[in-house]
C-alpha cells in the first residue's frame, strides 16, 4: 500500500455503491487495470479516493458539463434531422400516392383503347347500336377491286 494515493478500501459491494456502477462493472475495471484494487484473502478491495461523488468523478471535474452540452447538442441535431427525415418520408409517401393515381387512370385508359381496337379489328357491325339504321352502315367501295395496287406497275 506504499507509494499509493490516499483513499479508502472497499469491497466490491461497497465501492459499487459509493462509485454508483454495477458489481459486474467494477469486476471488470479491476480486470482492465483502471481500479487501483488489490486481493486480500480471496476478497478485491477497491481504494475509492475520498474526494469522489457517487458518480465516480471527482468534484473539480469541468469536463462533464462540456461533454453534457455537446451532448444535448448533438441530441437537439439528431432530432433535427429526424424531423427532417420524417417531413422527407410524407411527401415520398404522397409522391407515391400521386403516382398510383396517375397509373391506374393510365390502365383505365389502356383498357378502354383495347377495347375500341377489339372492336374496330371485329369489324364495323360490332360496334353499331341496335338504333342505327341500315343506310348508315359502311357500303362496299365498288372501285375497290378494279383499282390496282400502287406497287403493282413494277410487276409488268
Amino acid at each position: 500500500m506504499t507509494g499509493q494515493p490516499a483513499g479508502e478500501w472497499l469491497d466490491i459491494g461497497a465501492a459499487s455503491s459509493r462509485l454508483g456502477l454495477s458489481r459486474d462493472a467494477i469486476r471488470k475495471r479491476i480486470q482492465r487495470g483502471t481500479l487501483i484494487s488489490e486481493k486480500r484473502d480471496g476478497r478485491w478491495f477497491i481504494q475509492v479516493e475520498s474526494d469522489q461523488d457517487i458518480a465516480g468523478q471527482r468534484p473539480d471535474a469541468g469536463q462533464d458539463a462540456n461533454q453534457d452540452s455537446d451532448q444535448a447538442a448533438l441530441v437537439a441535431s439528431l432530432n433535427d434531422q429526424i424531423a427532417f427525415l420524417r417531413e422527407e418520408l410524407e411527401a415520398r409517401r404522397e409522391e407515391i400516392r400521386r403516382r398510383d393515381v396517375l397509373v391506374a387512370q393510365q390502365q383505365e385508359s389502356i383498357s378502354e383503347l383495347a377495347s375500341r381496337v377489339r372492336a374496330l379489328h371485329a369489324g364495323p357491325e360490332s360496334t353499331e347500336s341496335p338504333e342505327t339504321d341500315a343506310s348508315t352502315r359502311y357500303a362496299p367501295d365498288p372501285h375497290e377491286g378494279s383499282q390496282r395496287p400502287w406497287w403493282a406497275f413494277w410487276r409488268e
